[in-house]
């Protein structure tokens, strides 16, 4: 997964965001396959928010439409974990990689 061309670019634009919207206590995971390193070409890359209370959804509006502007040629799920069961967050987690915090 290291060197990925879209790793570096995604990272940078959500940590970026997270610190203008005054989120920068939380934190980024990449978890499912593109983290376990069993992605398929076309497969999705899911970003795990992480953070005390819920993401507003207009600050979460915002992460999304900044990984929009970026045009990778995969779909981006930002997932605010506040929000999942706790079934989907072990899951979730077993294998995630933590981008920042």
């Amino acid at each position: 997964m290291a060197g990925v061309d879209w790793e570096i670019p995604l990272k940078r634009v959500l940590s970026r965001e997270l610190d203008r919207l005054g989120l920068s206590g939380y934190q980024l995971l990449l978890f499912g396959s593109r983290a376990r390193g069993n992605a398929s070409p076309v497969s999705d890359i899911d970003i795990g928010i992480k953070g005390v209370e819920a993401i507003p959804f207009p600050l979460l509006s915002e992460l999304r439409d900044a990984v929009d502007n970026l045009n990778l040629p995969f779909k981006v799920d930002l997932v605010d974990m506040t929000h999942v069961s706790r079934e989907f967050y072990e899951h979730a987690m077993e294998g995630a990689i933590v981008w920042k915090g």
